[in-house]
């Protein structure tokens, strides 16, 4: 488990680095895209919101690891928080959770640092990163131009970033409501009419969360029955 959670923490962490990329390019070129002036300012704000919450989570986090106790102090208010008893049903006391935590934490830590070591590998995932905004744009644009709208994809890339990472500041699964509104008011402003883009996002959407949700959740119940079923679970207990 904590390997597969080094992993994960791993390609999130580059995925941001490939985040913060793409929002800084797309902020700037709508900057300089809108004539609007009250939003260029509103889109700068925001753009150094996210730049600063980024950093602070980030020192957050690297300053607590480095202090043991500061961390354990940090992990007994966790296991006393009341909308956490998930974790005291698992642990009967705040000792067992920070040890467990520190043992998780080890092997946790020694995953990133080998995947870190091999720059091939980081390489690949930040250009993965880097392809999936652009991959996220490129429906949005078929369906514009079948509508026989002509729309800069480069365009519709900065929007779709900047609309997309609002989605990932609001703790709103998938961003609902917060994308779509931001992307129809941007390329409003931008002068696509908004009868179209309207229909295009709501298409595209809908084909998103068909694929996230629908799609995620048979993947999800497959591999819930071949690694849960019952022959699975005897052989586990007898290694």
């Amino acid at each position: 488990g904590s390997k597969c959670f080094g992993l994960f923490t791993t390609d999130s962490l580059i995925f941001l680095v490939g985040t913060v990329i793409f929002m800084s390019l797309s902020t700037f070129y709508l900057i300089f895209s809108i004539s609007f002036r009250k939003l260029a300012y509103f889109l700068a704000g925001w753009f150094a919101i996210f730049i600063i919450l980024s950093i602070l989570m980030v020192l957050f986090i690297f300053k607590i690891s480095r202090n043991k106790e500061r961390m354990d102090r940090f992990l007994v208010r966790i296991y006393k928080f009341r909308l956490f008893k998930f974790i005291k049903k698992k642990f009967k006391t705040p000792e067992i959770f920070v040890k467990s935590f520190h043992s998780k934490q080890k092997a946790f830590m020694g995953t990133i640092k080998t995947l870190m070591i091999d720059k091939r590998t980081v390489l690949k995932v930040l250009g993965a990163s880097l392809i999936w905004y652009p991959l996220q744009a490129l429906g949005l644009w078929f369906l514009l131009s079948g509508m026989g709208l002509q729309v800069s994809f480069i365009r519709l890339v900065a929007v779709t970033t900047v609309s997309m990472s609002l989605g990932f500041i609001i703790f709103v699964p998938g961003g609902t409501g917060a994308v779509e509104s931001a992307i129809i008011l941007l390329m409003s402003l931008l002068g696509v009419p908004a009868s179209a883009i309207t229909a295009a996002v709501l298409l595209d959407r809908a084909a998103y969360y068909i694929m996230t949700y629908v799609f995620g959740y048979l993947a999800l119940s497959y591999v819930s029955m071949i690694y849960t079923a019952p022959g699975k679970m005897i052989k586990k207990l007898d290694t």
